[in-house]
């Protein structure tokens, strides 16, 4: 199983701290958004059935961010933009977390930062709701409570200047879809730092999906 992350389609920089004020000014991501960039993430990342999320050591912040998640149905290799669409089934709300001394410092440097997003449970996905067998994606409503505070992206305002259509499209010229694989679009929402006994709940169009606690 496989978590395709797509890392140019916005450009919120990371949770505001006084170790990257001057980086913050910054674009999150600075290279080209001619096409999607997309990172693959272990399968250890993953994090779902409402276990809760135990913050690393090193992840000092540690934010987090909601995510649209779509659910990849079928084998596909060279698929085609116009047929991508048959290739996922369902959607749901994830938490993508992020240590951010980590990550700033990486691309500060130059460097790889795939342990920054990449690490054991950064990607936790809720319960997933059916889209249908082939009709149109239309982006739903989100919204995250995360402790007293609530981010909130509308459909319509999720800016996703890469389609997922345009997306599988993409990634499937380098690597095999498989049933199972999830695609991660991080939503541009303003990252929250995260602490211990902190309680995350997600929701798609109202609908409550995802509901862990932070350790």
């Amino acid at each position: 199983m496989k978590i395709f992350s797509v890392a140019n389609h916005f450009t919120q920089p990371p949770a505001t701290d006084n170790y990257a004020e001057a980086d913050n000014k910054q674009p999150f991501y600075s290279f080209t958004k001619s096409e999607p960039v997309v990172q693959t993430l272990p399968e250890t990342a993953m994090l779902k059935d409402g276990r809760p999320f135990f913050i690393p050591d090193y992840a000092d912040p540690c934010s987090v961010r909601p995510a649209l998640v779509l659910r990849i149905s079928r084998l596909g290799r060279y698929v085609s933009e116009r047929f991508a669409r048959r290739y996922y089934d369902a959607v749901t709300v994830g938490a993508a977390f992020c240590a951010d001394r980590l990550f700033e410092r990486c691309r500060r440097d130059g460097l790889p930062w795939d342990m920054a997003i990449g690490f054991d449970s950064s990607a936790v996905v809720g319960s997933f709701v059916s889209l249908g067998d082939g009709n149109p994606f239309v982006c739903p409503d989100f919204s995250m409570n995360v402790g007293n505070k609530t981010l909130t992206i509308a459909g319509n305002e999720a800016n996703l200047p890469f389609s997922p259509e345009a997306v599988l499209a993409h990634v499937s010229q380098y690597s095999m879809l498989r049933r199972g694989d999830l695609l991660f679009y991080v939503l541009p929402a303003t990252p929250v730092v995260v602490s211990p006994d902190v309680h995350i709940e997600g929701f798609v169009d109202g609908e409550r999906l995802l509901n862990f606690n932070v350790k």
